[in-house]
């Protein structure tokens, strides 16, 4: 598994096709940036993932369309669009699951290329679990695009509900104390309202050092204040690398193993994306650990990212 800029366009992961392409429409700019890269690409089926609640907001409307008539140039079938309710996630999964053994019955599921750009959390964490049980252990790739400029206000207002992301509830024995997990980036409110509803014993908190760039240094301390203050039983963790999957993976593996003779383990996934997989896989490798999720009441669509950055590929993803 490595990560590896791409500056030459998409290709196919071997062979003349990949068997599914993936995408998340958004309001974001980068939503379109990997399908922009697609001109040496063909693929078996495309999959278009859209979320109901802001198919009309902002950029949404264009983004789609721009994304669609791009898959359909290179896409041997008509893209299949996925409509996910932000409240309600599985039955979209189940959909797509649906589309797969449909697929996978008259053809092998060997190669599938993921855009996680604009996916959210709880999506993301779905839709790999889903790919991960498929049989044949197809070969997949994820792709993630940065922007060229990140917010300078809060992404989301507002919290609808916190609780564990579906099909990664973890053990929770009776008697023993909840250590939180928190990997912090530019959303103190989810943050802040994630804590206090789980109320935990110990908070370890991550942060991204390095960041993607620069400028983005001392962002997460500025966001977060009381984390870095006296927020109960706290301890501070840096030098997660903002791009490091595996660096997330084994710190919130080692803390899970150290502490688990007096806590479960639960962990909040609101750093970057690559983080997030690293939060995946170490809940695939300990799955008594606990994901949880705050779910925005708004997301506030007209001041999230500008333009498109770096755009990364991970392959193979396992």
């Amino acid at each position: 598994m490595s990560l590896r800029e791409i500056t030459d366009g998409i290709h196919c992961i071997s062979g003349s096709k990949d068997s599914i392409f993936i995408v998340c429409a958004s309001y974001e700019d980068r939503a379109r940036a990997a399908v922009q890269m697609l001109d040496q690409y063909k693929v078996d089926h495309s999959v278009i993932f859209r979320s109901k609640e802001y198919a009309t907001k902002g950029n949404t409307p264009a983004n789609f369309d721009a994304i669609r008539t791009a898959l359909q140039s290179v896409s041997f079938r008509a893209p299949q669009v996925v409509e996910f309710s932000i409240d309600r996630p599985i039955p979209s999964m189940f959909e797509f699951e649906h589309l797969c053994k449909i697929w996978q019955s008259s053809s092998p599921l060997e190669n599938i290329t993921v855009d996680i750009t604009t996916f959210p959390r709880q999506e993301l964490l779905l839709l790999l679990r889903v790919l991960a049980s498929l049989p044949n252990r197809p070969t997949i790739r994820l792709i993630s695009a940065e922007p060229e400029k990140y917010p300078t206000e809060a992404g989301e207002n507002g919290v609808k509900s916190v609780r564990s992301v579906p099909g990664f509830g973890g053990v929770q024995p009776p008697g023993m104390g909840k250590l939180l997990i928190m990997l912090l980036g530019h959303e103190e409110e989810r943050a802040a309202i994630t804590w206090k509803r789980h109320n935990p014993k110990k908070t370890i908190v991550i942060t991204s050092e390095p960041s993607f760039r620069n400028g983005l240094k001392g962002i997460v301390e500025k966001k977060n204040p009381l984390f870095f203050l006296d927020f109960g039983d706290t301890l501070i963790h840096k030098g997660v690398p903002a791009r490091g999957i595996n660096e997330t993976a084994t710190a919130i593996l080692e803390y899970s193993k150290e502490y688990s003779e007096s806590y479960f383990t639960v962990v909040a996934p609101y750093g970057t994306k690559l983080q997030a997989l690293g939060v995946f896989k170490a809940a695939r490798i300990q799955p008594k650990i606990q994901i949880t999720y705050a779910v925005p009441s708004i997301y506030n669509y007209e001041a999230y990212s500008r333009g498109i950055g770096p755009t990364w590929e991970l392959v193979p993803w396992s």
